[in-house]
Order: C-alpha cells, then sequence, then structure tokens
C-alpha cells in the first residue's frame, strides 16, 4: 500500500508541478495525514524525502525547456513551480553545477 500511495503522491506532484504544491496539500488527497504522507516517502525512498522529489520533477521541466525552447529563464522557472529565477538559478547552480544559462547554452545546437 505504501509503494502505491508514493506512486500516486509522485504522478501527482509530477502533473502539478507549475502550481504551489505541499506536502499538506499531497496528503490531503490521499486522504491521509502529511505525517503519513512523510513516512511512506522515507520507507520507500530514504534518501529522496518529498521536498527532494518535487524539486527533481521540477528540474527535469526546467531542463527540457531549456534544451527545447528560448523562453526566458524567469519564465520558465514561474512555469515550472520555483517562486523566482533567482531561486531556481541557486537550486540549479547547487544540484547541477552550473547555471541554467550555461545548460542551455550546452544542450542547444547552434543555430547557423
Amino acid at each position: 500500500m505504501s509503494v502505491y500511495r508514493y506512486e500516486y503522491a509522485v504522478q501527482y506532484m509530477e502533473a502539478n508541478h507549475p502550481t504551489v504544491v505541499t506536502l499538506e496539500h499531497v496528503a490531503e488527497k490521499l486522504h491521509i495525514s502529511s505525517r503519513q504522507l512523510q513516512r511512506i516517502f522515507y520507507q520507500v525512498q530514504p534518501e529522496m524525502p518529498f521536498s527532494r522529489v518535487l524539486e527533481d520533477i521540477r528540474l527535469r521541466a526546467v531542463c527540457r525547456n531549456l534544451e527545447e525552447s528560448n523562453v526566458s529563464i524567469e519564465q520558465i522557472a514561474l512555469a515550472s513551480g520555483f517562486n523566482n529565477a533567482n531561486y531556481l538559478h541557486a537550486v540549479f547552480r547547487k544540484r547541477l553545477g552550473m547555471t541554467p544559462s550555461a545548460f542551455r547554452k550546452m544542450k542547444q545546437p547552434i543555430l547557423k
């Protein structure tokens, strides 16, 4: 049952990552307490708490947008659920070791 709830929670987070997603909100959707949801995340993947899973989902969305579009980093940040480009920049640099713009330059083909 824990794995099912975990998978449902992650699916919900993936579908709603651009909006405000909180532990409490996801727990409410599963009809369980937020503490119980925390325990489920710990049981299924001890090294990946709720906040880390959500951050990963959002970073994957950011990376896709950086690769596939020329939309501003501020717009990508907001569309991916980050509060602003500065926060995205800090998280991106910490997790991926480079800035969003450096990632974009590295991933996008050179246009002639």
